[in-house]
């Protein structure tokens, strides 16, 4: 579940919490989600800056598309045996 809060005409404050994980400190997909929502509901304009507790991404809009830029880090690794 994504809670979306305005923050400003370009932009929006949101926190995630996913099933079995709890809160999350970021997320795509629920950043893009908490964008398209934002727009239609006209809490926010593009671009739009999404300020999560990880830290803020980008949002803009290319036609029908949610273009989303931002830091990414390894966070875990692991090795899946076949």
């Amino acid at each position: 579940v994504s809670f979306v809060k305005r923050a400003g005409e370009h932009s929006i404050e949101v926190r995630f919490y996913e099933r079995g994980a709890g809160e999350t400190m970021s997320s795509g997909t629920g950043s893009t989600g908490a964008v398209a929502a934002a727009m239609v509901r006209g809490l926010a304009t593009p671009p739009i800056e999404v300020r999560t507790p990880a830290g803020p991404l980008h949002a803009c809009m290319k036609g029908n598309v949610v273009l989303l830029t931002g830091p990414a880090d390894i966070v875990a690794e692991g090795l899946f045996l076949l």
